[in-house]
């Protein structure tokens, strides 16, 4: 499970996230590789379809930051490693430790000569060939030189996609906002991705208070009259509280199963 804080389970109370859930209605082990606050260029470098740049010279050293193969900052490690997923680099062949601290990135373990030209750094993430791979990314951005609106947030996507050895994945769609600002958002990943779409924010809104067993409070039947997941689903505006994780991961299992990835 690819993603950022809403696949880390922020707001479910530390026990209850999505990935867990699902994993479990489905009797699978599980790599929870959910970093909040990272971008979808930062999840993408973690899992491999993107790669970070390192610029010229000695190689091993201090960076005040980090810059992907799409030109846009990335920042890993910043509230957690995704399972382990970015503490080392691939560097020229050579596996370097990358680590933060104060504003600070350090690569160490290179032992090649400086380089006169810039090399691209590969996360040991990209090693982590799970047999269904969900993505669930874009809450904290996406940024592609010369692409705006959806463009970047499919194309940092389809660079995931093409890393995965495999047609047994999940695109997951974005759980904030309303209809008014996402319909357009979904209408776009239903096109690029078809039947790998999951339209997370429509599931909980339409689906995800009866499947939790909870009766609409008036907040919640104004949050579904404009597309929104309802407040009884959520821990703050953009975050599920325990309830919310669980049902869509009660939801996501269904299809994965209807996927024939899990019978």
């Amino acid at each position: 499970f690819w993603g950022d804080s809403l696949t880390a389970g922020t707001g479910g109370g530390g026990t209850v996230t999505y990935p867990k859930v699902c994993a479990d209605a489905l009797g699978l082990k599980y790599l929870n590789c959910g970093v909040g606050g990272e971008t979808a260029n930062t999840i993408a470098c973690r899992q491999g379809g993107n790669n970070v740049v390192i610029p010229a010279g000695d190689i091993n050293g201090n960076y005040t930051s980090l810059t992907d193969i799409f030109g846009a900052s990335i920042a890993p490690l910043l509230q957690g490693n995704g399972s382990g997923t970015g503490n080392y680099l691939y560097i020229n062949g050579q596996k370097c430790s990358l680590s933060y601290s104060g504003g600070v990135y350090t690569i160490s373990g290179y032992t090649g000569s400086a380089s006169p030209v810039p090399l691209l750094g590969k996360f040991i993430g990209s090693e982590f060939y799970g047999q269904i791979v969900v993505i669930f990314v874009g809450q904290n951005g996406a940024n592609v030189s010369g692409q705006s609106d959806v463009d970047p947030y499919i194309t940092i996507i389809k660079s995931m996609i093409r890393h995965i050895p495999h047609k047994r994945y999940v695109i997951l769609g974005l759980s904030s906002g309303t209809s008014s600002q996402r319909d357009y958002v979904d209408a776009r990943y239903l096109k690029e991705f078809g039947n790998s779409f999951f339209p997370t924010r429509k599931m909980l809104v339409s689906y995800g208070l009866a499947l939790e067993n909870i009766t609409p409070t008036s907040q919640d039947e104004a949050d579904i009259a404009v597309g929104t997941v309802p407040a009884s689903l959520r821990s703050d505006e953009i975050h599920l509280n325990a309830s919310g994780y669980d049902a869509l991961g009660k939801m996501l299992a269904d299809k994965i199963r209807a996927l024939g990835f899990v019978k």
